[in-house]
C-alpha cells in the first residue's frame, strides 16, 4: 500500500527529467514561458468563477482573506504523473479543468506566495525527482517557471514561514530520504540552505502552528514509518522534538483548524492506507483520535472550505487511485463525513490549496 515507493527507489539522482509527458503534449509554452493551451487541449487557461476576486492590500498576508476557491494539482492515477489541475468553485463546490502545468508532479508541495502567487514545488514526473518549481498567477491562471531548488525533492513539504519565506521540508532525491531543507525568500526568489532535522523525512506533512512554530510530522526516514514530529523555532531556525502520533504515518495531511486544533488525516503506516484522523490540540501539545473518514486515503490533499469544513480529496485506498471527496464537519463530530464532489482525475500525491 506505500503510494509509490517502489518506482521510488528504482530511480536515480541525475535520471534526465526530459521525458514527454501525456499532459505536456496538449500544453505550448510560449515565449514569455508561461504554459497556455494548445489547440484542442483539455486544459483551461482561465475559469470564471461564480464569486468575484476580493480585493487584497498587499500589506496584509494572504491568510486573512477568505478563499472563494481551491484548485487541485498534479498527482498519480495508476499510470500517469500528472500535470493537469483542477478547479473547484465553493459557490457551486463542481470541479472544472484547470490550466496545464509545465511538468507533470506528483508527490508536489504547494505554498501561496502572496495574492497573486502560488508556488508550486519538487514531486516525480514519471522518470525522476525534481528541483524545478512553478508559479500560478491565480488571476490569469497560467503557470510560469519559478526558482530552482538546491536538492530534488518528491513528497516534501511546503509552509510559508512569514512575509518573506517558505521553507521546504524533506522529500526523497530518488536515492535518499532527506533531513535537509531549504528557504525560499519570497521576494528575490531565491532558495538557501536551511536546518537540518533531527530525522529523515520522505512524505512528511508541516503545518504553521502559529507565527513562531512549525511542525514537520511522520513521513518515512527509508527504514521505517514515522509517528514523531518535529517543531521548528522559527525566529531560532532550530528544530526540537515535538509531540508523538498515536499512529505511524507516512504521505498524511495536516490542515490548521482555527486557533486550538490541527487535524492529521489518513496516510499509510507501511502496510496499509489509513482512513484514521487524529487530533493536535495546539495548547496542550497532545494528540487525540479524530473522526474516521470513510474511505482509506494514503497521499490525499485537503482545503478548508469557506464555511470552515474540510474537503478531502483523492488519494490511494490500497487497491485504487481516489478521484473521490468527501467533507468533515468544522466540529469534528464522530457523524461520519459526507460524500463531496467527485474530481475528473484520479489523483494520489496531489496538492490542493484555496485562494
Amino acid at each position: 500500500a506505500r503510494l509509490r515507493e517502489e518506482r521510488n527507489a528504482s530511480a536515480h539522482l541525475g535520471t534526465p527529467c526530459s521525458r514527454a509527458l501525456p499532459e505536456a503534449k496538449n500544453c505550448r509554452v510560449t515565449k514569455s514561458a508561461v504554459i497556455t493551451p494548445a489547440r484542442g487541449s483539455t486544459c483551461s487557461p482561465l475559469r470564471a468563477l461564480s464569486t468575484a476576486t476580493p480585493t487584497r492590500s498587499p500589506s496584509r498576508p494572504p491568510s486573512m482573506f477568505a478563499p472563494h476557491c481551491a484548485i487541485v494539482l498534479g498527482g498519480f492515477d495508476g499510470t500517469t504523473d500528472h500535470g493537469t489541475t483542477e478547479l473547484l468553485d465553493f459557490a457551486t463546490m463542481e470541479f472544472a479543468t484547470g490550466p496545464c502545468m509545465g511538468t507533470g508532479r506528483s508527490g508536489c508541495a504547494v505554498a501561496l506566495l502572496d495574492e497573486r502567487r502560488i508556488l508550486v514545488i519538487g514531486g516525480y514526473d514519471g522518470s525522476c525527482s525534481l528541483n524545478t518549481t512553478e508559479v500560478l498567477d491565480p488571476v490569469a491562471m497560467s503557470f510560469s517557471p519559478g526558482p530552482l531548488m538546491g536538492t530534488r525533492r518528491n513528497a516534501c513539504a511546503a509552509a510559508r514561514l512569514d512575509s518573506r519565506r517558505l521553507l521546504v521540508l524533506g522529500g526523497s532525491d530518488d536515492s535518499v530520504e532527506l533531513d535537509s531543507t531549504e528557504v525560499l525568500d519570497t521576494m528575490e526568489l531565491a532558495f538557501s540552505l536551511g536546518p537540518r532535522m533531527g530525522t529523515r523525512r520522505n512524505a512528511c506533512s508541516a503545518a504553521m502552528l502559529d507565527e513562531h512554530r512549525l511542525l514537520v510530522l511522520g513521513g518515512s526516514d527509508g527504514s521505517s514509518d514515522l509517528d514523531s514530529t518535529e517543531l521548528l523555532d522559527v525566529a531560532s531556525m532550530t528544530f526540537s522534538p515535538g509531540p508523538r502520533m498515536g499512529t505511524r504515518r507516512n504521505f498524511c495531511v495536516a490542515v490548521v483548524l482555527g486557533e486550538q486544533r490541527l487535524l492529521i488525516l489518513g496516510g499509510s503506516n507501511g502496510s496499509t492506507s489509513l482512513d484514521s484522523t487524529e487530533v493536535l490540540d495546539l495548547r496542550a501539545l497532545a494528540f487525540s483520535p479524530g473522526p474516521r473518514l470513510r474511505t482509506w486515503r494514503s497521499g490525499c490533499a485537503a482545503v478548508v472550505l469557506g464555511a470552515g469544513d474540510l474537503l478531502v480529496l483523492g488519494g490511494f485506498d490500497g487497491s485504487k487511485h481516489l478521484d473521490a471527496t468527501e467533507v468533515l464537519d468544522a466540529t469534528l463530530s464522530a457523524v461520519a463525513s459526507t460524500h463531496g464532489p467527485r474530481m475528473t482525475t484520479r489523483r494520489s500525491g496531489c496538492a490542493a490549496i484555496c485562494f
